[in-house]
């Protein structure tokens, strides 16, 4: 209640917050390849994109859905080729037709997801009959509980 109060009164930019996200997971991965390692400078996160491969999952949804519509119980599986702020290269090796996803990328210390709101900027077919999306972060998502135990079920569904 008190954060629902809070958010009245401060402009919240939900495409920053997700940016931020994402500088985190790319921090996690390329600690060494940081600026602070190389002398100062006024901004410590780089921009650029770095290949990371991360096994994630989409999720389709409408452009209109919140996060309780989304159906966890659907999700596919896919690899990270890269991540930059903006957000994913993703390769899968099936044609998604949706044009809005949410992904639920881990966090490899612990037994936890992060959940990314997103627009599909491009589809490409890739040799070996992969497709590589294009993927812009919109802002992230806080699933309610009840998703969060469906999600879990599908992944274990899925692995097993």
């Amino acid at each position: 209640m008190l954060e629902a109060v809070t958010n009245l009164f401060t402009r919240r930019d939900p495409r920053r917050e997700a940016a931020l996200g994402l500088a985190r997971i790319i921090s996690r991965h390329e600690m060494s390849g940081l600026s602070y390692d190389q002398g100062i400078a006024e901004d410590r996160r780089i921009h650029d994109e770095w290949h990371v491969a991360l096994g994630i999952w989409l999720f389709p949804c409408e452009s209109t859905d919140e996060a309780a519509d989304i159906d966890v119980s659907y999700g596919v599986p896919a690899v990270t080729i890269d991540i930059r702020r903006q957000g994913f290269g993703v390769m899968t090796p099936v044609k998604l037709q949706s044009e809005h996803f949410m992904i639920a990328v881990p966090h490899e210390e612990e037994d936890s997801w992060q959940f990314f709101r997103c627009n599909v900027c491009h589809n490409t077919r890739r040799p070996g009959n992969w497709f590589q999306l294009g993927i812009q972060v919109e802002r992230t998502v806080d699933l309610e509980g009840t998703q969060r135990v469906a999600f879990r079920e599908h992944i274990q569904r899925i692995n097993a």
